[in-house]
Formats: C-alpha cells, sequence, structure tokens
C-alpha cells in the first residue's frame, strides 16, 4: 500500500510528499481500501460528482445559442 501511494505521490507531484502519501492513504483508508488489488477497482468505479445529475437544462441553453445564428 505504500508502495502504490509513494508511486502516485512521485506521478502526481513529479516529488516526494509524505503529507501528500498521507492524504492517499487516509482516504482509501476511509474508504475501505485496505489491500492493493482494491485500490484499482475503487479507482474504476464512477465517482459521486460524475453521477450527479446537472442542475441546468442544457437544451434550454442550446436553444439560446441557436438565436443567434
Amino acid at each position: 500500500m505504500l508502495v502504490q501511494a509513494y508511486d502516485r505521490c512521485v506521478n502526481s507531484t513529479t516529488k516526494l510528499s509524505f503529507a501528500y502519501i498521507d492524504k492517499i492513504l487516509g482516504k482509501w483508508h476511509q474508504n475501505g481500501i485496505n489491500k492493493p488489488d482494491q485500490i484499482e477497482q475503487a479507482e474504476t468505479k464512477p465517482s459521486k460528482s460524475a453521477t450527479r445529475s446537472r442542475s441546468y437544462d442544457l437544451h434550454a441553453i442550446e436553444q439560446q445559442f441557436n438565436k443567434f445564428d
């Protein structure tokens, strides 16, 4: 788990940051991830923000823009 967190830290920040590694490990712990094979499974699930419905009507916005053509 430490190696995975270290790799993600260095790939994201290009330097060693123990604080960053701690945040990664804390997030995994919070999500019940305690084995390396669970990391990849958790990262392939869609995030809650990706599945939220939008708060605007895209069709109505497109119609507004089409009025300018």
